[in-house]
């Protein structure tokens, strides 16, 4: 017995010298670290030196970024982290946790003024074509009807479509291609209108924008679901401190030159249609704090927006008025059309 029991353990000392290599080399693999990289921007693109890029989590690690604006972490482990920026000795904090790894595509992080932090995969998700505009340059743009759509035609090779706007949404013809061939996604979700094209959601607050992504011409395979353009919107996220924003934008036919064939009539002796658009609505994020109850300041955050639009339009109608030969001797009746029937009678509608 005791011969059989030193040949079983004999025969499996090998075996077990191999389960062990192999599971030293599997544990130095995890514990190797890997970089991570990126760039860090404000909100108009320019990038941000000199500031510190930190990350805790399984490991915690910082790097400092460069005149333009990359950074390269090193030494991580798979996991995930925390990120925080520091710049001008102010500290930022993302409101998310991100999930690390050895394959991990380097970043695009954008600083706003106000704090917010937006990371995005910086990767070929973009087209041949297009536009990108800053949360800033979106605000600060003059749109009538504060309809952030329209900012597509500043990308070339866009304009709008004729045949569209069935469903109150403006649609865009890019690169030849019809309306609804255009794609509209909010943070990466659809939000196209199948049956019209355009997006469902027109009306939303250009100032809760952070990045507005349009791409066209030739999309790799994981944009590219119209083929057209692909319009992506990046919402703002809350922030360490409170901040909001309220607007109200008024057009009034109060304010407006008398048109050439406006004319006084008992409904509107002011001779000018009435027209009344009212554009208003706010922003407000923040982290989620309830004194006694929930302290987020640090990792719970959120953002609301709202906007509404109230409007009001007339138009001034041209008829045409009958020649002098037309119109009767005694000036009372003005013959102004000749009805003819199946039985060869016919009907003078008069005008008066």
């Amino acid at each position: 017995m005791k011969s059989m029991l030193r040949r079983l353990v004999c025969s499996a000392g090998p075996l077990l010298t191999l389960g062990l290599m192999f599971a030293t080399a599997v544990f130095a693999q995890d514990q190797a670290g890997f970089d991570w990289r990126g760039l860090l921007r404000d909100s108009s693109g320019a990038p941000i030196a000199a500031a510190k890029v930190k990350l805790t989590g399984a490991v915690t690690a910082e790097a400092n970024t460069g005149t333009d604006g990359s950074f390269t972490i090193s030494a991580l482990r798979g996991g995930q982290y925390r990120l925080a920026i520091i710049a001008e000795a102010k500290t930022s904090a993302y409101a998310e946790a991100i999930t690390l790894a050895a394959d991990a595509p380097p970043v695009v992080i954008t600083l706003s003024s106000r704090g917010e932090i937006t990371v995005a995969a910086q990767q070929g998700t973009s087209g041949t074509g297009g536009e990108a505009l800053s949360g800033q340059a979106v605000s600060s743009l003059p749109l009538n009807g504060r309809d952030f759509s329209t900012l597509l035609l500043l990308a070339a090779g866009t304009m709008t479509d004729t045949n569209g706007a069935t469903n109150f949404t403006q649609q865009f013809a890019i690169n030849g291609q019809r309306g609804v061939e255009a794609t509209f996604a909010m943070d990466g979700a659809d939000i196209s209108d199948p049956e019209m094209g355009g997006s469902i959601m027109p009306n939303f607050n250009v100032d809760a924008i952070q990045e507005l992504q349009s791409s066209s011409g030739w999309m790799p395979a994981d944009i590219g679901r119209g083929a057209s353009g692909f319009t992506n919107i990046i919402t703002r996220s809350g922030a360490a401190g409170f901040h909001g924003s309220f607007f109200e934008f008024v057009r009034n036919s109060a304010f407006d030159a008398r048109n050439y064939f406006d004319h006084p009539t008992p409904a509107y002796p002011g001779r000018i249609p009435p027209f009344r658009r009212n554009e208003f609505g706010f922003t407000n994020g923040g982290p989620v704090y309830i004194p006694h109850i929930y302290d987020g300041r640090k990792r719970t955050f959120y953002f609301t927006e709202y906007q509404g639009f109230r409007q009001v339009l007339g138009t001034t109608q041209v008829m045409p008025l009958p020649t002098a030969a037309q119109r009767p001797s005694g000036g009372s009746n003005i013959v102004s059309d000749m009805v003819s029937f199946p039985d060869g009678t016919t009907d003078s509608r008069p005008f008066r």
